[in-house]
């Protein structure tokens, strides 16, 4: 039992490490997306297709937005003759393509326009495609535009809360731990086989 208890560390020491890379422990890395649309964006929605206004029509929107990891939300505020605002929602993905929605209140009119923005944004721009739809008819355009100030700035990797330290690489800090553990259990088995056998003799 004696010449097994190498064996024994060195399985624990991999299972362990192993949930540290996958960030099953404190201090593993969380996965942040390479695009953060949160803050301001001078943006202008121009028509490409409408029943309701003339193809080229140009309106100054200002786009607020904050993003949660994935999930995105804030306002779509449209100036122009008939001044609107969209509460949105969506979502982004690691490449900057995004997808957004939502319901804003002509009062002109007394209308509600159902906005869906799809596009690709990076640090700087965004660029992309709308459809507002109405009773009346839909009303397609594209959107462009850039950011208001400076991006936000990358959130600081928290402190370790536990004995593992941060792997800000991904977990690649680890791999050698797991190497050294791996080495461990093997040494362990070994040990415990040639036990065995001079037992048996």
């Amino acid at each position: 039992m004696r010449r097994a208890w190498p064996f024994m560390i060195g399985l624990f020491a991999l299972v362990a490490l192993a949930l540290g890379v996958r960030g099953g422990l404190p201090g593993g890395t969380v996965h942040a997306l390479a695009v953060d649309m949160t803050g301001e964006w001078d943006m202008t929605h121009t028509v490409t297709e409408s029943a309701l206004q003339a193809p080229g029509t140009k309106t100054p929107c200002k786009w607020s937005l904050t993003q949660t990891g994935s999930d995105v939300s804030g306002t779509i505020a449209c100036g122009g003759a008939f001044p609107i605002d969209y509460p949105m929602s969506g979502t982004v993905d690691d490449a900057g393509n995004f997808e957004l929605k939502g319901t804003g209140r002509r009062e002109a009119f007394q209308m509600d326009v159902e906005l869906t923005v799809t596009g690709k944004a990076t640090d700087t721009t965004i660029t992309g495609n709308y459809l507002a739809s109405v009773p009346l008819g839909d009303t397609k355009g594209t959107v462009e535009g850039t950011r208001i100030g400076a991006p936000p700035a990358a959130p600081a990797a928290a402190p370790p809360t536990g004995g593992a330290p941060p792997a800000s690489d991904g977990g690649l800090i680890w791999w050698p731990l797991i190497l050294a553990g791996a080495l461990l259990a093997s040494l362990g088995a070994a040990s415990a086989v040639i036990g065995l056998r001079r037992a048996a003799h």
